[in-house]
């Protein structure tokens, strides 16, 4: 119970902490560059390996592209949160557990369940509620910012849908196969972040110096273990527990953390919205 627990508040805490990030002055960008360095010294110091054995691992591939998909997506996850709140941004999250179940099912041969049909019908009138407007001057403020929600599905999504191929046909659920894959994973995506950074240049001065780099360390911990007890919890309890369990309440806070600690709204249409997404992620999850 302590592991999961510990699963939800460490997922949590990541959303949380974006939120402040904006609130702090903490260049975001540069948070995230450190966030992967200390994700990836972490994972190495649980399961130290040989680089040159990992360049000829059969999932090497799989592994560098999750790495690329990751590092983006964090920076579309900090995007999506400074524009549309960690609720909704935690609702398009866990949605994206449909990507991966219909590559289950065209990929790797997973059963075809009415229930999970259902669940993927729903997703997208939830999709919409979420992110429709009423008002017309919010309206006209988000709707170039509506990308974000929507790539943070697609890129949540695929990268799920890529561990789940590389377990399935290479790490076979060994846990010491899963650190590396996730380790090099890190890795990649700190390169991927450096070069965001040598690219788009954004700001930083003297002043942000320290709390960014202070925020970046906090991010990375809590990137890596939020990652660590997601893959301890999932070998203590079946998975048709777990998974509907988890997303359950991991969407479930950070609605009530966004609407007590961040007063975010929600008008008919959202939380109309919310209840379909939840219901939609249970029957997908189980």
């Amino acid at each position: 119970m302590l592991l999961f627990i510990l699963a939800i508040v460490t997922s949590l805490a990541i959303l949380v902490s974006f939120k402040i990030f904006e609130r702090l002055n903490i260049s975001t960008p540069h948070a995230i560059v450190i966030n992967y360095i200390v994700a990836f010294a972490l994972g190495y110091l649980y399961q130290p390996y040989n680089f040159q054995n990992i360049l000829s691992a059969d999932w090497i591939y799989l592994s560098t592209i999750s790495g690329i998909i990751l590092s983006v997506s964090f920076f579309i996850y900090a995007l999506s949160i400074k524009y549309f709140g960690i609720s909704i941004t935690a609702l398009s999250g866990k949605m994206s557990i449909l990507i991966p179940i219909i590559v289950g099912f065209v990929l790797l041969g997973d059963e075809i369940l009415v229930h999970r049909i259902m669940g993927i019908i729903m997703i997208f009138p939830a999709l919409y509620l979420l992110l429709y407007e009423n008002d017309k001057h919010t309206k006209t403020n988000k709707i170039k910012y509506l990308i974000f929600p929507i790539l943070l599905f697609l890129f949540t999504g695929s990268n799920d849908s890529i561990f789940k191929i590389a377990d399935t046909y290479y790490l076979f659920g060994n846990i010491s196969n899963v650190y590396m894959f996730l380790t090099n994973a890190f890795a990649i995506s700190f390169v991927i972040a450096i070069i965001f950074i040598l690219i788009q240049k954004p700001s930083i001065n003297k002043n942000q110096y320290l709390k960014t780099c202070l925020a970046g360390i906090e991010l990375g911990i809590l990137n890596w273990y939020s990652t660590f007890f997601f893959l301890r919890v999932i070998r203590l309890l079946p998975i048709s527990i777990f998974i509907p369990l988890y997303n359950i309440c991991f969407v479930l806070l950070s609605v009530l953390l966004g609407r007590i600690l961040f007063k975010e709204k929600f008008d008919k249409n959202k939380i109309i919205g919310s209840i379909i997404a939840i219901l939609s992620i249970v029957l997908l999850s189980i």
